[in-house]
């Protein structure tokens, strides 16, 4: 998600990097505004993210083989499956009944899907800046580690 990221992976011997949770935050995305809120509001990927497969079950749709998952922000379905004990079919009535409703918070309901990088967001950008940024960034970072060599 940065300069530093992308530079060890090119030196781990990697020709490229996936960046999509960078792009949470990019102008051009075309999610709700509360997601790209609530990715720049991430501090910590790795304490406010969680993978698991509890984000397709409760939405009804998990066709991926069991050993895949997914990244996403933790949220509160996530904790009332997981840490509380609720069945995911009380999750979906749960959705189904609040979703959209009175006290509604998009943040506790909808799935998110963001890597740990989620907590590097500071602002919003537009993409072509974004990779720009990122590539001269890092062929400097790379350049400067090789003259110190």
């Amino acid at each position: 998600m940065d300069k530093r990221s992308v530079a060890a992976a090119i030196a781990l011997g990697a020709s490229g990097v996936v960046m999509g949770t960078r792009f949470l935050a990019s102008y051009e995305i075309e999610v709700d505004d509360q997601v790209a809120d609530e990715c720049l509001a991430a501090r910590d990927g790795g304490e406010t993210t969680v993978r698991s497969r509890v984000f397709d079950d409760i939405w009804g749709h998990n066709f991926w083989p069991d050993m895949y998952d997914g990244r996403c922000l933790r949220n509160a379905m996530y904790d009332n499956v997981e840490e509380e004990g609720m069945s995911i079919q009380e999750a979906r009535l749960a959705l189904s009944t609040q979703n959209g409703g009175e006290g509604f918070v998009m943040r506790d309901s909808y799935t998110i899907w963001a890597g740990t990088g989620v907590g590097m967001l500071k602002k919003k950008e537009k993409a072509a800046n974004i990779v720009k940024q990122i590539r001269e960034e890092t062929k400097d970072l790379m350049g400067s580690l090789t003259e110190e060599a």
